[in-house]
């Protein structure tokens, strides 16, 4: 794509991006909705329990390390972007 002399570009940053999600709230709501009527487990041909899918929403939105300058971080608020 040309790009004139006069144009601008911008270029957003989303490190704040869901920030606010009220993690535990959203989960629980999450768990609750896949484990009625054992939806999720017959949807996906699966067979977990409800404990260990929080366990890998946990995983996978909440206990995030990251790697800034040299040192080694764990996500203590919002979801790991």
């Amino acid at each position: 794509m040309p790009i004139d002399a006069n144009d601008i570009l911008v270029s957003y940053d989303v490190c704040s991006l869901f920030t606010n999600v009220p993690l535990d709230e959203t989960i629980d709501i999450i768990a609750n909705k896949d484990f009625t009527k054992d939806w999720f487990n017959k949807t996906h041909n699966l067979n977990i329990k409800k404990s260990e899918l929080v366990d890998l929403l946990n995983a996978a939105s909440k206990d995030q390390l990251f790697h800034l300058e040299g040192q080694l971080y764990t996500q203590m608020n919002g979801v790991a972007v």
